[in-house]
């Protein structure tokens, strides 16, 4: 079930904020995968602004390689510019899905 551009889940700014700098939690932290964020995690790549992660976040939800469910968790996948990613995407809330995380994932075979 790829979205549609019109359907598809938008990333908040809170949302990207999470997905780049983290936040921390009591056994480490929860996101962080900016560039030199130094959470010890998958980061983009330097050349990466905040508005080519959104778009490459948009682009893997409406075009992914794979999609694979996790119990209420979907898990988009699919390469944007060689970079293999990663989108999760969790049950309703308010009556919509929405992203909970995204990061650069192991190459897609």
């Amino acid at each position: 079930m790829p979205f549609t551009p019109d359907n598809a889940p938008k990333v908040t700014d809170a949302q990207l904020a999470h997905i780049l700098v983290g936040k921390p939690k009591k056994n480490g932290w929860s996101g962080g995968h900016g560039f030199g964020a130094g959470k010890g995690k998958s980061e983009f790549p330097e050349s990466w602004d905040r508005t080519k992660i959104r778009d490459a976040i948009d682009q893997v939800l409406v075009q992914p390689a794979e999609i694979i469910r996790k119990g209420s968790t979907l898990y988009f996948r699919a390469s944007v510019d060689g970079l293999p990613l990663a989108v999760r995407v969790k049950g309703r809330v308010h009556g919509r899905v929405q992203v909970w995380t995204a990061y650069p994932d192991l190459p897609i075979e």
